[in-house]
């Protein structure tokens, strides 16, 4: 019998490679980034070029995921290409993306001792212009931000780029401590593109800090560390966190850091991270009950102290400007909606019926609800650090693919947790939501009709978006099918047996399906 080839590259320096490649990817990213300066040229951005090589990453990155499962690379050359791709990516320019505009001027309004939920930037240009304040008490402090806004230049610039300016910030108080430290660690002065790079850099360190909890985590489920390859090189992370910008490094290392405290025994340490996850994105508490189930009435006592603790703070922060802030949060709830395939289709059900504007987020709410206790009825103090990765991973993707907000970096909380995820098909998903930035590219080109719909905006909501979950959909499908065969999982369940946990009967044993040579513990 002939003996079978071996592998083409001893595996250490396969991975090398992979880590060479991933590399280039970010450094053509980081190219590209340059030519998308903010506010010029919208029609000449390369923004389809952007989504080919995203596109390209996300495959590849699926293969050697796939790769990884079978013989994960080392902790250490995971965590020096991610470093490196990371700061790659620091210097590049913010891609269709400005909320860290936002993230700038908050912490400097915090810094300058104004409560920075009151005024929103239009109030404060329509101050400088001469207009007056709606209350007498609030002269003050508008004239402190008009002279904040002209104490540099580039602070000036800042202020002017700022997105969604007829609306005071809506960042919930753990996200303000972290825009504060910027300001206090950040000289004014600094240009416009200096201050966003160490607004990035200081979100980056949260990134790391989730690749060393998801480390920590992994080898506290039996599983190989080097699996942390699968989020600490996604490239749907890197885009969002190194090259964007978004805040959301934040709560996800929180809810990593709730995980791994939950699988080494603390109780308190716990409650405190999901407390400050929820404190830095409301969209964190959806996990509570999940997490709490799993702790004995006596810790279980110390988790919601600590989670309480936590949360409240957040909550009562910033007392003067809490009328505002609920303000902003009805209207962000009633006028956000953005690449959402599923919503809009129970949201035309219930206007049909003549149900008010609040009915289909009730009912997605109600939905993710019912989910979130079933996977709550079958946890217990014996579930294994990994299934409870599964079921906060089925309840927040269930939550942003259902919801009327799928950001893509929305996403980026369920990336750490893909390691633990027995559908492979989900490694399409970075790839997949890249397709995303065909928004822009079809607002600017079609502002008016295009292929029949009122403009490409319209085209991109109805039909794109569609396309892009449709595809991860029928991912899910063809792999369950594969699997299991078609009378064992018949009709829609194919699909709702990703968001909801199997019977007891089928709970795998201590050491089921956990390679532990790799660590995969993927279904076969």
């Amino acid at each position: 019998m002939e003996t079978p080839p071996g592998p083409l590259l001893p595996q250490p320096h396969l991975w090398r490679l992979l880590g060479i490649v991933t590399l280039a990817f970010a450094a053509v990213l980081l190219g590209l980034s340059f030519q998308f300066v903010h506010g010029v040229g919208h029609a000449e951005r390369p923004i389809l070029i952007v989504v080919m090589v995203l596109l390209a990453w996300g495959i590849f990155y699926a293969a050697f995921s796939m790769q990884a499962l079978r013989s994960p690379p080392r902790p250490r050359l995971v965590l020096g290409v991610a470093v490196a791709a990371r700061l790659l990516l620091i210097a590049s320019n913010p891609i269709q993306e400005d909320d860290i505009y936002r993230y700038l001027w908050d912490g400097r309004v915090l810094q300058a001792g104004v409560d920075p939920y009151l005024f929103s930037p239009v109030e404060v240009e329509g101050f400088e212009a001469g207009g007056e304040a709606l209350l007498p008490g609030h002269v003050a402090q508008l004239a402190r931000l008009v002279a904040l806004k002209k104490s540099s230049p580039a602070l000036n610039e800042i202020f002017d780029r700022i997105n969604n300016r007829q609306y005071a910030t809506i960042y919930p108080a753990g996200a303000q401590m972290v825009f504060r430290a910027h300001s206090t660690l950040v000289p004014v002065e600094w240009g416009v593109a200096t201050q966003v790079g160490a607004m990035k850099a200081i979100l980056g360190l949260f990134d790391l800090a989730t690749i060393a909890s998801l480390i920590f985590l992994l080898g506290r489920s039996g599983l190989n560390p080097g699996l942390s390859v699968l989020y600490a090189w996604c490239p749907l992370v890197l885009k969002e966190f190194s090259n964007s910008g978004h805040m959301d490094s934040v709560p996800t290392f929180f809810l990593v850091a709730t995980l791994a405290a939950q699988a080494r025994g603390w109780p308190l340490v716990c409650g405190l991270c999901l407390g400050a996850a929820t404190g830095t994105k409301l969209f964190a508490v959806v996990v509570l009950p999940i997490v709490f189930r799993n702790w004995s009435p006596k810790r279980g006592g110390i988790f919601l102290l600590g989670f309480t603790l936590v949360t409240l703070s957040a909550l009562l922060a910033f007392p003067v400007g809490a009328a505002r802030r609920q303000e902003t949060l009805l209207a962000f709830a009633q006028n956000w909606e953005m690449n959402d395939a599923i919503f809009p289709w129970i949201d035309r059900g219930f206007q049909l019926l003549g149900s008010p504007w609040f009915a289909a987020h009730a009912a997605v709410g109600l939905l993710v609800l019912a989910v979130v206790f079933l996977h709550a009825a079958r946890t217990c103090r014996e579930t294994r650090p990994g299934e409870l990765a599964r079921s906060v991973f089925a309840v927040l993707t269930l939550l942003f693919l259902a919801g009327p907000l799928g950001f893509p970096w929305y996403f980026t909380w369920c990336l750490p947790l893909l390691p633990f995820v027995r559908k492979r098909a989900w490694l399409l998903a970075p790839g997949i939501l890249s397709i995303y930035y065909v928004r822009f590219w079809l607002d600017y080109h079609y502002p008016g009709s295009c292929l029949g719909f009122e403009s490409g905006r319209t085209f991109f909501d109805e039909v794109v978006v569609s396309v892009e979950v449709g595809v991860l959909f029928l991912a899910l499908v063809i792999e369950s099918i594969s699997r299991r065969g078609v009378t064992s999982r018949p009709g829609a369940r194919w699909l709702f047996e990703s968001f909801t946990p199997g019977s007891r009967g089928e709970r795998p044993g201590p050491h089921a399906g956990v390679d532990r040579n790799s660590g995969n513990e993927y279904g076969r």
